[in-house]
């Protein structure tokens, strides 16, 4: 059963942020400049969820330069964890005018968010909105929910997997089996948590989705 739904299924994984220092050490290439790796993250995974400190201050001609370092193909989500204001608005459009269909969503991740309705209205109209926190899931019900292990619900196309989970290759497998299972959408995206991700772990799930499928 499982394999039937993995083999129609396409799976992004990535990481919350592609910025974190450790990953100096141990994932990026000792010689690379910092511009270029977004460039080298993207030919390992194809998705990535920015964080507020990468979104935020991600200028014009940064948003350009990444639009060329990255496949067509890439994803990119947006985690909102504090209170939009007008300008984290104008910023939201700003970045989806520039990398257009390749923002996929945004997701809402703290509890200490509150959803102001004319915000979200203009969210809506640009961006596929998630929910990550549980008193969000239960106060908005046009929110889509993202998956996580702990949460009985379908057809999430969003999932985390967190970094306790990541430590052991079984629990990821079989989390990723579930992730798989109860989505009925043909594009799913899940997400590798911590500060850092282990990469290395996002390396063997592409495997064992491979396998799956």
């Amino acid at each position: 059963m499982s394999q039937q739904r993995s083999s129609k299924t396409n799976l992004a994984i990535g990481s919350s942020g592609w910025l974190h220092q450790q990953w100096e050490e141990n994932y990026y290439p000792d010689d690379i400049p910092d511009e270029w790796r977004l460039n080298f993250y993207s030919h390992h995974f194809q998705c990535v969820l920015m964080r507020p400190d990468e979104w935020l201050t991600a200028t014009s001609e940064k948003l350009a330069q990444w639009c060329e370092d990255i496949d067509e193909s890439f994803a990119f989500f947006v985690s909102v964890t504090d209170q939009l204001d007008d300008v984290a608005i104008t910023h939201l459009q700003q970045l989806k005018a520039q990398l257009g269909n390749q923002l996929k969503g945004l997701i809402f991740q703290s509890k200490a968010v509150t959803l102001n309705r004319s915000y979200l209205n203009d969210l809506s109209a640009i961006l596929t909105l998630y929910a990550d926190s549980d008193e969000l899931i239960e106060s908005e019900t046009t929110i889509q929910v993202c998956w996580r292990a702990q949460r009985e619900i379908k057809q999430a196309s969003v999932g985390f997997i967190d970094k306790a989970t990541s430590e052991n290759i079984r629990e990821v497998r079989a989390h990723l089996e579930i992730f798989l299972e109860q989505s009925t959408d043909s594009d799913l995206y899940l997400f590798f948590e911590g500060d850092p991700p282990d990469s290395s772990r996002m390396q063997e799930t592409k495997v064992i989705h491979q396998l799956l499928s």
